[in-house]
Parts: C-alpha cells; sequence; structure tokens
C-alpha cells in the first residue's frame, strides 16, 4: 500500500509546463511543480492583507513560474512592482491562471483546454 501511495505522490508532484499565448499572440512556455495544500495555506496567509483582487495568483505565479531550465522567471521582491505596473493586464491574468488553474489548487491535466479568463472568482471578470 504504501509503494501505491508514493507512486501517487511522485504523479502528482511532476513538474508540469504550460504554454501562454500574450496578446500580441507571441507564444512561450512555462513550466512549474503544483502547489501543495500547506504551499496554498501559506501563500494565502502572506496575501491576507493584501487587498488587490489578484494577489494571490500573483504570489503563485511570481514563486511557482520557472523556466525550463529549473530557473525561477520571478525575484519575489523585485519583480513584483514591475510586473503589477509594466506587464499588460491580459497577459499577467494569462500567467497567473495558467499556473493556479492547469495544476495550482485548480489542477487540469490538459493546460491548454483550461486557459482563458472565464473562471469564476478570478481574473478581469471576476
Amino acid at each position: 500500500m504504501a509503494k501505491n501511495v508514493k507512486e501517487l505522490l511522485k504523479a502528482t508532484r511532476q513538474r508540469r509546463k504550460v504554454e501562454i499565448t500574450l496578446s500580441t499572440g507571441a507564444t512561450f512556455d512555462m513550466y512549474f511543480t503544483p502547489l501543495t495544500e500547506a504551499e496554498d495555506e501559506k501563500i494565502r496567509e502572506a496575501v491576507k492583507t493584501d487587498n488587490s483582487t489578484n494577489a494571490y495568483g500573483l504570489r503563485v505565479l511570481i514563486l511557482r513560474a520557472e523556466y525550463e531550465d529549473g530557473e525561477k522567471m520571478f525575484d519575489p521582491v523585485a519583480d513584483k512592482g514591475v510586473m503589477r505596473q509594466e506587464y499588460a493586464k491580459a497577459d499577467l491574468t494569462a500567467m497567473m491562471e495558467a499556473l493556479i488553474f492547469n495544476g495550482g489548487m485548480l489542477a487540469s491535466q490538459d493546460s491548454k483546454s483550461d486557459q482563458g479568463g472565464d473562471k469564476k472568482g478570478f481574473g478581469p471578470d471576476a
């Protein structure tokens, strides 16, 4: 029985890849490992006092997004303000949703079918 649990754990924590399409039509690949329940709670606690509607998604993006080689895409200290002020909202939302709906708390095996802005309670239409 323990072997099956270990295999399940390994399968659910596998690194994933999503293709992001920006508002310009450009695409790039982003990699991440899905959040655990404990990581989710820690992020939610950290953003509890942040009044911005996408604080949770931005935090997940900053902490989880990686390049193919495993290097982090964003610096938690230096990039948060730049991302909020410089990135197009639609592009930032697309990146946040890709992580959250494809392996964050609302995991899906088909990363391309879940992209979009129609998720209830998240994004510009929330």
